[in-house]
């Protein structure tokens, strides 16, 4: 029975995650989600979601988010959470979480993982069951009902309109602005940025340096931002490596969306 040994090896495997990943909630809700799919009352499962439970974090705006490994919030981790949890019927938890995560919904499209935890979260019910057919917004304090077609409604609404919506379910808000002046570009800037160096080929390491100055005046606590192609690992030693550059104040952890943040000393006119 390939079933039976798949199912009867991920419970093996969730009790050793309980023991080698107890510092990585993220990695223990993954789990969790796939023994509590496989069976609603699966022990280590059941197990793996309490240990996540004690490891959510709180950010400023009361939501709840499974921290990933370098402590900052896990988009993924936190939708397989409320995927786990809707599985063991508690609701409460499945929609706080489900609820932070639709706040950054933009995340799914950004890497294979978060996607297939998007589309499973989406599929298991971990976003909530059925359609809503219509909410209410309120418009400058006006209640509006808005009749939902497949989930979705579109709203028009004046600048500067105060919008608020109160809903049980998890709602994901996608705002367009138009702008009615011309866009005018400006030149130049605070800093001036080049990328010197070798390029390299295939399969060896580019020897690049990134060059940045002042365009005009001094520069106080300059930041760049560094966008690290998915092909290439940021690891904590190049992280370190990248900190011990000339100039370099400090350097962030690479985010979601694979942004490096690199703080700059000031720099002179």
């Amino acid at each position: 029975d390939a079933i039976g040994q798949l199912t009867a090896r991920l419970r093996r495997d969730g009790w050793r995650t309980l023991v080698d990943a107890s510092d990585r909630p993220d990695v223990m809700a993954r789990m969790a989600a796939a023994l509590l799919l496989v069976d609603r009352d699966d022990a280590p499962g059941r197990a793996l979601l309490d240990r996540v439970q004690m490891s959510l974090t709180v950010d400023a705006a009361q939501r709840a988010w499974v921290p990933g490994a370098d402590g900052r919030p896990s988009w993924a981790g936190t939708l397989a959470a409320a995927l786990a949890a809707r599985q063991t019927g508690d609701d409460a938890l499945a929609d706080r979480l489900a609820g932070a995560a639709a706040t950054r919904w933009y995340v799914a499209a950004r890497s294979v993982d978060a996607t297939f935890w998007a589309v499973a979260a989406s599929v298991y019910g971990a976003l909530g069951v059925g359609e809503t057919a219509s909410v209410t917004v309120r418009v400058d304090g006006a209640p509006r009902p808005i009749a939902l077609e497949g989930g979705v409604a579109t709203l028009d609404v004046r600048p500067g309109a105060q919008v608020a919506l109160a809903s049980d379910a998890p709602v994901w808000a996608h705002v367009e602005s138009r702008y009615l002046v011309p866009y005018r570009a400006t030149e130049g800037g605070p800093l001036r940025v080049a990328v010197e160096g070798v390029v390299g080929v295939v399969g060896e390491r580019a020897g690049l340096e990134l060059r940045v100055e002042s365009a005009s005046g001094e520069v106080a606590d300059p930041v760049v931002e560094l966008i690290v192609p998915s092909a290439a690992p940021f690891d904590e030693v190049t992280r370190q490596s990248l900190a011990r550059a000339a100039g370099v104040r400090a350097v962030g952890t690479m985010d979601e969306a694979r942004v490096v943040r690199v703080h700059l000393e000031s720099l002179p006119a």
